[in-house]
């Protein structure tokens, strides 16, 4: 499937599944059908690290100021045919200055038809710089039960340009 093929990834993909504050799930369908789901959103559990007494709204879930945005506790996930991948992540977005990755946490990974490695996160680059965004990237391998197939899976949060991707 298309969908769990990293090199199907185009830059046209990638650059569908922008997201925003206001269009924070995204569909993609590949020339074989198979799609790819993407989307950020607030979790809904309280998160003392950020200060925040309780996320009773979305809107909760980040403070914005004069030129910024901080998003706490948003729940990066990809979902394709076979793969669920997620993990949580805080990032600020400054308007017209470099955005950057607080941190992320909790990741998962499951499949279906077959079974995925531990997913493995990482911070790849904290802050966007003039040579590129900043990236936090979950890794997995997810190996089919029928015919021992694998494929290297990956969902990556990119933070800058004063937006973020998911893909």
């Amino acid at each position: 499937m298309d969908a769990d093929n990293p090199e199907k990834y185009t830059n046209k993909v990638k650059n569908a599944l922008t997201l925003t504050d206001k269009d924070p799930i995204k569909e993609h369908t590949f020339d074989d059908g198979s799609k790819v789901v993407v989307s950020i959103t607030p979790e809904v559990e309280v998160n003392q690290r950020a200060g925040i007494a309780a996320i009773d709204e979305p809107d909760r879930a980040r403070s914005c100021g004069s030129g910024y945005c901080r998003y706490y506790s948003h729940r990066v996930k990809k979902e394709t045919g076979t793969v669920i991948m997620a993990f949580l992540a805080d990032f600020t977005i400054n308007n017209g200055a470099y955005d950057y990755i607080t941190q992320v946490w909790d990741e998962t990974a499951s499949g279906f038809g077959g079974t995925t490695s531990t997913p493995n996160l990482r911070l790849l680059q904290k802050k966007e710089t003039s040579y590129g965004r900043a990236n936090a990237r979950l890794e997995t391998t997810f190996t089919y039960f029928a015919g021992g197939a694998s494929t290297d899976m990956t969902l990556n949060l990119y933070v800058g340009r004063d937006s973020y991707n998911v893909y």
